[in-house]
């Protein structure tokens, strides 16, 4: 159902020694608490995105769980950050 795992390990195998990707996504509100519920929201809690960026090979560099705030329809929503690198 899900193919993160096999762009990360392909993206990761594009990338020089050293290369970086960046990841900024919207943080899921509350009430979305699984995986499967936060994608069909497309949001992931940044804990996730993490894990799966360790488990294909990456090192995280970086992480800033609010690097920005913005307006929402509803209400703020907060964008997070994963700098993560391919290992040299």
């Amino acid at each position: 159902m899900y193919e993160h795992r096999a762009m990360l390990r392909g993206i990761l195998r594009a990338l020089k020694p050293g290369g970086r990707l960046v990841l900024i996504e919207p943080a899921p509100r509350p009430v979305e608490t699984t995986r499967e519920t936060q994608m069909k929201a497309h949001r992931l809690a940044i804990d996730f995105a993490e894990q799966d960026l360790r488990d294909a090979g990456f090192d995280v560099t970086r992480r800033d769980d609010r690097f920005d705030t913005r307006m929402g329809d509803e209400r703020d929503v907060v964008d997070w950050l994963i700098v993560a690198r391919r290992p040299i």
